[in-house]
């Protein structure tokens, strides 16, 4: 799938992204998570996960923790281990400012 990448302004998500179908022999799919510079913003920036389609999306929670919460301008590194799952960047309620975000392979 191409790369996604969006400017959000205020609560909100940006498209979906789905890593590529073709799988490599490795058991994961890698992508990357950016907010690019020229962001500025109070407030939840995180990734989130639709395991069916884009139906119902989830922020990623180990134990008690919200995982990929963005608070600054970087990269995050991610990898997605089942076939059909598709990642987003979503501004919270809170969120004010500016966030380039992208997603790509």
């Amino acid at each position: 799938m191409a790369a996604v990448q969006t400017t959000l302004n205020g609560p909100g998500s940006s498209s979906p992204f789905m890593p590529s179908a073709s799988r490599p022999w490795l058991l994961a799919w890698a992508f990357s998570a950016w907010v690019l510079p020229g962001s500025s913003w109070s407030g939840s920036l995180y990734l989130e996960r639709s395991p069916d389609g884009g139906t119902t999306w989830v922020p990623i929670v180990v134990g008690n923790t919200q995982m990929y919460v963005a608070k600054r301008i970087g990269c995050t590194p991610a990898e997605e281990s089942e076939a059909g799952v598709s990642w987003r960047w979503t501004a919270g309620a809170d969120f004010s400012g500016t966030a380039n975000v992208r997603i790509s392979a």
